[in-house]
């Protein structure tokens, strides 16, 4: 489909397949979790990615409508996040309270600057007084799993400033987007990628990557760069893999990162135009399932390993097949989440709206 002048056309925002893509990277970091896969981690840049495209889509949505307000569009960030996060954070709490009953100092932490910072998210700024190798291991953070929310609340002010910006030249966003992205890149060449100091600049590079993909696709003055960027994303994934051998670890890590990121670009490029096609067929509807959940799972997954896990040894265990163990505890723990889900996470999603429907408008509502 090409417009008037030979370029592609533009598709719409909506990008069905989006969040079944998140569901399947949240799978990977529970499997991860559960000691199956070592690929967590590059599941997570694709999360970024993912947000990217959303939270740019968004924010395009919002420059269309003429309203360009900080305030309501933080607040629909927010509101979609802060409360099931706050439900993990209770849930996290009271199974360490129960923890604690069978093996006293298991309990909750009682630091009040730690729950004023885990209740707001601004567990990072531990890292700017004590950078470290690995934004995981952050000791501010109660649940490790919750480190990539501190960098994705960033995100969202980052683009609720630029909304502001570009709000009465809307064709400003991507040269904007492009200063913060030279920004982020000379800020990880002066502090080294072996060292997180909890800003939004170390993990911007695959942000902006997926909110590159969205103008490319969405935007009609933009289309005619879809190849580029799909071939220029395969190069540098190309060129990472290549460049690995003899390297050191904190180095690589980086490299592998944007290779997954360079392979997950161009793949969405590519099948961009089957989206709708694969969406509706039935092997899709449980990964849209999964992802309709993928946030929930995010959340929950990781301080209940060890119930999972026992849970599964006693139901299983006795037949001493680890694939199967392994297999009914991720099964407990979809479980667990899609409870978590109804109970608290649907109630702040828009009214409504059919599941599937959801779903699928979750890909430009700015969900993560």
């Amino acid at each position: 489909m090409l417009t008037g002048r030979g370029d592609p056309a533009p598709w719409p925002a909506r990008y069905e397949l989006l969040d079944g893509v998140r569901g399947l990277a949240a799978l990977v970091v529970v499997l991860h979790h559960h000691g199956v896969a070592d690929f967590g981690h590059h599941a997570v840049m694709v999360f970024f990615a993912i947000s990217g495209y959303c939270i740019t889509a968004a924010t395009i949505a919002a420059l269309a409508s003429g309203h360009a307000d900080f305030g309501a569009f933080m607040a629909r960030r927010l509101r979609r996040i802060f409360p099931p996060y706050l439900f993990a954070l209770a849930f996290f709490t009271l199974t360490r309270v129960i923890r604690d009953a069978f093996d006293r100092g298991a309990g909750p932490p009682d630091e009040p600057l730690l729950w004023l910072q885990n209740l707001t998210m601004t567990q990072w700024m531990t890292l700017l007084v004590e950078p470290g190798p690995d934004p995981a291991n952050n000791p501010a953070l109660f649940v490790a799993a919750f480190w990539s929310l501190n960098y994705e609340e960033q995100f969202y002010l980052v683009m609720a400033v630029l909304l502001l910006v570009c709000r009465t030249r809307p064709a400003r966003l991507p040269l904007a987007l492009a200063a913060i992205t030279v920004a982020s890149v000379a800020w990880l060449w002066l502090t080294g990628v072996d060292s997180f100091r909890g800003l939004f600049f170390e993990y911007w590079p695959h942000f902006v990557t997926g909110g590159a993909l969205c103008l490319v696709l969405t935007r009609a003055q933009l289309a005619r760069w879809r190849g580029a960027l799909a071939l220029g994303a395969l190069a540098v994934s190309a060129g990472c893999l290549l460049s690995l051998q003899g390297m050191a670890a904190e180095q690589s890590r980086l490299i592998l990162e944007f290779a997954m990121i360079g392979i997950t670009v161009a793949t969405l490029i590519a099948v961009r135009p089957l989206s709708g096609w694969i969406a509706g067929t039935r092997g899709w509807r449980p990964i849209a399932a999964l992802g309709a959940i993928s946030y929930s799972l995010y959340l929950v997954h990781q301080f209940n390993l060890t119930l999972t896990s026992t849970v599964a040894a006693k139901l299983v265990g006795a037949l001493q097949v680890a694939p199967l163990e392994v297999a009914v505890a991720v099964a407990l723990q979809l479980l667990i989440a899609t409870a978590f889900w109804y109970a608290c996470e649907r109630p702040f999603l828009n009214r409504g709206a059919t599941p599937a429907r959801r779903s699928a408008a979750a890909a430009v509502s700015g969900r993560s």
